[in-house]
């Protein structure tokens, strides 16, 4: 299967991962505001955040 995060340019990739950085780390949410804001819990967006953090640094995950 082919990696999503690949075919997304690294610009738009390190949007993502500075948004969902700030959303995780940063500004304080409620678990029920971050779920109604974003659709995912605090663990899934945690776990992508992470995912394009590897990617951009080129560690596998």
């Amino acid at each position: 299967m082919t990696d999503p995060l690949k075919s997304l340019p690294k610009a738009d990739l390190f949007i993502i991962n500075n948004a969902l950085n700030e959303i995780c780390n940063g500004v304080h949410l409620d678990e029920w505001d971050l779920e109604t804001r974003m659709g995912v819990r605090r663990e899934e967006a945690i776990a992508l955040l992470a995912r394009i953090n590897a990617h951009l640094h080129g560690k596998r995950k």
